[in-house]
């Protein structure tokens, strides 16, 4: 069955401890399970992670994007930005659905381009805070019910997402963008860390 893809953006050295935390949620809950397949840095070839553009064209291939800030921007590339920005610009060029959480309540203390970053994301969307993993788990998974309704996909009950009565089990969701085609992901993966251009800027160990 075809499932929507959420690309995680991230300071991979700041979330590692969200990140994993998302990675099983996404596999045991059942709703989120059946709708929606995760993307995450850590999953692909070590060999394939300096390919900057592999990662482009995963937020390409993206229905939604959920974006995890903090207090650390990430390393910078030439023009001054980090990862987690350039992917930020660039599922809003693409008009994915945009999700973003901040870590934490007090602004002061994070770089500077985090602040801006911060920033930008407010002024074109709403954005969440949070300050435990129970919260942005919980905060995520109201924003993908949110995403599933939109699209006709779920209903919301009185307690908890069930599948809409349009919805049959097995059958295709139709994604308002590319869906997901878990069976071909894989080669997918490999076809792209062949192909693609190595870029002068490593992603490095604390990005996405």
């Amino acid at each position: 069955m075809n499932r929507f893809r959420v690309f995680v953006s991230s300071v991979q050295s700041e979330f590692t401890a969200e990140r994993q935390a998302l990675k099983d949620y996404f596999r045991e809950d059942p709703l989120l399970q059946r709708f929606f397949r995760l993307f995450l840095f850590e999953d692909i070839p070590a060999s394939d992670r300096r390919l900057d553009d592999v990662y482009l064209r995963k937020v390409d291939n993206s229905d939604v994007y959920v974006g995890l800030l903090g207090w650390g921007y990430g390393n910078e590339n030439d023009d001054g930005l980090s990862p987690t920005e350039r992917e930020y610009d660039r599922a809003s060029e693409r008009g994915i659905h945009r999700l973003v959480f901040v870590k934490g309540k007090e602004d002061g203390a994070r770089h500077p381009k985090t602040r801006s970053l911060i920033g930008k994301a407010q002024a074109t969307l709403v954005r969440r805070r949070f300050d435990t993993t129970a919260e942005l788990k919980t905060a995520i998974y109201a924003s993908l019910v949110e995403f599933l309704e939109s699209r006709s996909v779920v209903r919301q009950g009185r307690f908890d997402a069930a599948p809409s009565e349009g919805t049959k089990p097995g059958a295709k969701l139709g994604p308002s963008r590319g869906q997901a085609h878990d069976e071909g992901d894989q080669a997918g993966d490999q076809a792209e860390g062949q192909s693609g251009a190595k870029q002068g800027t490593k992603r490095g160990p604390s990005t996405l």
